[in-house]
């Protein structure tokens, strides 16, 4: 395995001549670091392989008590070896019970990196959670920007799903079927990014090569109620609008034909996408309403009971309309300026449970969209008998839109140029440990997670 003792790592974490009570980090060089992950991986293999021979000496390996021990050299304590830890890399397959256990241990931790871009299950790990007002120790890093790529295909790849009519094509294809029938251009439809951050900004850039009108919605916009309410100009020219808070959020998605959520899952996003959300997408005639009514509060199972002998007459047709219907009128649009008449597609990359299922599943029934793009669900994994999978216009994927070939490595190799800033801010005379890892925490950008908003 070739990770160093505890023996040599309290040697390499106070060098000859310096004293228990010097700074540590004024004269060492050298950083220790356990990595949290299967042994035997591809991408921890390439991480310690990236690590040798540099000053990041790798103490330990594994997912849990028993793998770090296993990986020590000798009859080296466990306990020992994670007091010496400086830094520590979630590489995944580690419960939070078990890094709340090591985490405990680890006095000494200055970093702590996610190889994932999301760090809700490490921010509900207790002894990591009580952390959130020190935002230097340890400093919190993901893996941000690795993902963009690959998600922000994964939503025009489902915008196309559906304004080609991909399900009407596999069926006439599976009955030997010649039908010729009209289809949407992506160009001049708008799509509403809820989350503008690394991925939303990605996604955004890739609708606006379709041609796409795109609009944008974050937390806040920075300019008070007016700017969040009529949104902001984006300074980097990308999203048409910028909208923030509540109201922002509604008067942009009256204007949407597709809405893609990228926001991360913190205490203020959990079910942030529900009944409201889904009616200021409706764009229904007032007879369609009528017939197919949105009923808030109830269980979508006893309201519109989806079953295979019912699936026809319970669900939108998954057909895109030779001709849309009517826009709705003035009054529902509240002043903003409104999206066609055509039924809006939901679209969700970021986490399952910032959508409310219940309320995604009734606006299905009802007609209110005209299909959903699902790479993450809630719960997760779906059940197999959940609704969800009875609807021929929801396209699901096991959250496996940013699972490509070099995903691993890329994370991986994120950590590694994240160390060269690390060991760069670390450098350097007269300086307090709080003021080289402030450095550090500046100058690592985007990839630094602010631990109270969990982002």
């Amino acid at each position: 395995m070739g990770v160093a003792s505890s023996s040599s790592a309290a040697a390499a974490a106070t060098p000859p001549g310096l004293s228990g009570n010097a700074s540590w980090s004024t004269m060492s060089r050298s950083y220790n670091v356990v990595i949290f992950g299967k042994p035997n991986a591809s991408e921890v293999a390439l991480l310690m392989r990236r690590l040798n021979n540099t000053s990041f000496h790798v103490l330990a390996v594994g997912r849990n008590i028993t793998e770090l021990k296993g990986s020590l050299k000798g009859s080296s304590d466990i306990n020992d070896t994670l007091k010496q830890a400086d830094i520590a890399v979630v590489c995944g397959g580690t419960s939070p019970t078990d890094l709340n256990t090591c985490l405990a241990v680890m006095q000494k931790l200055r970093w702590l990196h996610s190889c994932s871009a999301g760090v809700e299950h490490l921010m509900s790990i207790p002894n990591l959670a009580q952390t959130a007002g020190d935002p230097l120790r340890p400093i919190l890093t993901n893996a941000r920007g690795v993902y963009r790529f690959s998600l922000a295909e994964y939503v025009l790849y489902a915008c196309k799903y559906f304004a080609l009519d991909q399900v009407r094509l596999d069926s006439q294809k599976a009955k030997g079927e010649w039908t010729s029938f009209e289809t949407c251009e992506l160009r001049g439809r708008t799509i509403g990014v809820v989350g503008f951050g690394d991925i939303g900004k990605a996604t955004a850039t890739l609708a606006r090569a379709y041609g796409m009108n795109v609009l944008a919605h974050r937390r806040d916009t920075g300019e008070g109620e007016a700017g969040n309410l009529n949104g902001v100009a984006d300074t980097n020219g990308v999203a048409a609008r910028v909208y923030g808070g509540k109201k922002g959020l509604l008067r942009m998605l009256r204007q949407c034909e597709f809405v893609c959520l990228v926001t991360p899952l913190t205490e203020e996003t959990v079910n942030m996408f529900s009944t409201e959300e889904f009616l200021a997408l409706d764009r229904r005639t007032a007879n369609e309403k009528g017939q197919r009514a949105f009923v808030p509060g109830v269980e979508p199972m006893q309201h519109h009971l989806v079953t295979p002998s019912s699936r026809e007459t319970t669900a939108v047709s998954p057909h895109v309309p030779a001709s849309p219907p009517p826009a709705p009128d003035d009054d529902a649009l509240d002043g903003a300026d409104g999206a066609s008449g055509l039924a809006p597609v939901f679209i969700n990359i970021g986490r399952g449970k910032c959508c409310d299922t219940s309320a995604l599943v009734e606006a299905l029934q009802v007609g209110i969209l005209r299909g959903a793009a699902l790479d993450v669900t809630a719960p997760e994994p779906l059940p197999s008998n959940h609704a969800l999978w009875k609807f021929k216009n929801v396209l699901i994927s096991p959250h496996n839109a940013d699972k490509t070939t070099y995903f691993q490595k890329e994370s991986v190799l994120k950590f590694v140029e994240l160390t060269k800033v690390y060991s760069k801010a670390m450098r350097g005379g007269g300086a307090s440990d709080d003021d080289r890892l402030r450095r550090f925490y500046e100058s690592a950008g985007g990839n630094v997670v602010d631990k109270m908003s969990g982002y």
